[in-house]
């Protein structure tokens, strides 16, 4: 023990600072390639992939030489295989790290635009019409922005108001929001790929649960029949949320409280007696 404690000591001896600043960004780098991929299939296949390499490791421990072979010779095919899997998010890592410090908002930016969408959505319920937006979070909806018109207008109550009225040819689809920007309207959101048996849930709604089941979004739904709001998080839909619950539920959402967002949902759900579709 002592041994130990002797040498790790030697070596915080032989430490100068460009040590400590390449622990530093490499410690950046992994943190900004996580929230990047946060919430999108990219994450789910870098699980897999270390699920791979941990039994890789085990084979080679417990001396499985086939097995050992055998992943010595995927590795040489899969280095590629990989890079043309993730060309789409390696992309986006690169343009995101240049373009992070640029959208940065501030929290009462993030307040603006929470009022603004829940402002929005009170009027069209008012009026009956219908309305889908999609809230980017930390994954990118780039390929979703790419189906609809792009935009590039500041969050406002009347803008939004206005996309989904009836008459006007941008109301069928979504709405995508990027900061306090509205990127994108008359967007396609990919389909849930099943839902409940007998859940009475609309086209918008399966569209919500769709992209929020790849993608860590928060899609509000308004009902055009029921006049009903949802708010759809991790393919999770929770119903019948009045102005004050709305503005409670995305405040704790995109205000970096994510978890504390998700236990209020859940409380809402439990409280008016509904179910998570």
């Amino acid at each position: 023990m002592n041994e130990l404690l002797h040498a790790f000591m030697r070596s915080l001896h032989s430490l100068h600072w460009y040590d400590a600043l390449d622990i530093l960004v490499v410690s950046w780098m992994i943190y900004k390639i996580i929230l990047i991929i946060k919430g999108t299939r990219a994450f789910r296949m870098i699980i897999g992939l270390l699920l791979i390499v941990a039994f890789s490791l085990f084979s080679r421990w417990a001396k499985l030489q086939t097995v050992d072979w055998l992943f010595q010779h995927l590795w040489q095919v899969g280095l590629f295989t990989l890079i043309v899997l993730f060309q789409p998010e390696l992309r986006r890592m690169l343009a995101d790290m240049g373009a992070a410090p640029l959208t940065a908002m501030g929290q009462l930016q993030k307040r603006r635009v929470v009022e603004e969408i829940v402002a929005a959505v009170r009027h069209l319920q008012q009026n009956g019409f219908g309305a889908l937006i999609a809230v980017e979070r930390h994954a990118k909806l780039d390929p979703i922005v790419e189906t609809g018109v792009i935009m590039n207008s500041p969050v406002n109550r009347d803008l939004l108001s206005t996309i989904f009225y009836p008459k006007t040819p941008l109301h069928d689809g979504a709405v995508v929001i990027r900061g306090d920007i509205i990127v994108a309207a008359r967007c396609l959101l990919p389909l849930a790929s099943s839902v409940p048996k007998g859940s009475l849930i609309g086209t918008r709604h399966r569209a919500a649960i769709g992209l929020t089941e790849e993608t860590d979004a928060v899609v509000i739904v308004l009902s055009e029949e029921r006049r009903e709001v949802s708010v759809v998080v991790g393919g999770k839909l929770t119903k019948s949320l009045d102005s004050k619950a709305l503005s409670r539920v995305l405040s704790n959402l995109l205000l970096k409280e994510e978890e504390k967002g998700q236990k209020v949902m859940a409380s809402l759900s439990y409280e008016s007696g509904g179910r998570n579709e």
